[in-house]
């Protein structure tokens, strides 16, 4: 009997085994789902073989000759003087002047992201003898429809006093995306780093650079996987059973 009971108990460990492999090895490992270093334009640097990571476009709000690709720095880039005129650091505020960068992934059929983070660089670069100023950027994304309400998360860059002229970069910020409503991801997706800061001034710029988006891509299983899964658990658990008599 003890012999049977310890064949049933690595019977079952085989079965649970197989049951977790079938959930697994669907998955495929990609820690870097989508990345953007803005070395020759504002297309994707790297991407997962089954995503499409759009190239970053630029909100209305901060269009012009004033914001987008810098050249000479390779990044993201955004004169202070062109984003909302009240100079106020404010989520709504950006949301509502269109004070944006956004790129798109789309998920290719059978597929699905679960999504842990996005990094970027955050910093600016300035001309003059200026202090005391802020710089921030703020995350959202169409799963929560680009409200402040729905903010993701953001990050904040302080201007030193009479620091230089290059303050850039001034570290990476790391947001999470580890809610539930960032898993199982298909279709299209949308995100906005929308940027504000205190300052009119021409001087200063935003500096955003080294966006990554972070994750994995995951088949998106069959409903006949789920039904062979729970019949191996279930077989496993009926050969479990004490044997009366």
């Amino acid at each position: 009997m003890i012999a049977m009971h310890q064949l049933n108990q690595s019977t079952l460990a085989g079965l649970s085994i197989a049951a977790v492999g079938l959930m697994t090895s669907a998955s495929l490992s990609a820690q870097t789902i989508a990345q953007y270093t803005f070395a020759s334009d504002l297309s994707a640097t790297s991407s997962d073989a089954n995503v499409t990571a759009n190239a970053f476009t630029v909100g209305a709000g901060i269009s012009g000759a004033d914001a987008g690709r810098s050249g000479s720095s390779a990044s993201l880039f955004a004169r202070a003087s062109v984003t909302d005129s009240s100079n106020v650091i404010s989520s709504t505020t950006a949301i509502n002047a269109n004070d944006y960068f956004s790129f798109t992934v789309d998920v290719n059929g059978g597929f699905e992201m679960d999504l842990t983070s996005l990094q970027f660089d955050l910093g600016y670069t300035r001309n003059g003898s200026f202090e005391d100023k802020q710089f921030r950027t703020y995350l959202l994304s169409d799963i929560d429809g680009f409200t402040s309400g729905a903010l993701i998360g953001f990050d904040t860059v302080d201007v030193t006093v009479n620091g230089g002229s290059l303050q850039y970069p001034n570290g990476t910020a790391t947001i999470s995306l580890a809610g539930a409503q960032f898993q199982d991801v298909t279709g299209s997706t949308e995100f906005r780093l929308y940027i504000a800061d205190n300052t009119g001034s021409s001087d200063y710029i935003h500096r955003i650079d080294n966006v990554t988006l972070n994750g994995a891509v995951v088949v998106v299983p069959e409903p006949s996987t789920y039904a062979l899964m729970g019949g191996l658990l279930a077989l496993g658990s009926v050969m479990m059973r004490p044997r009366r008599g």
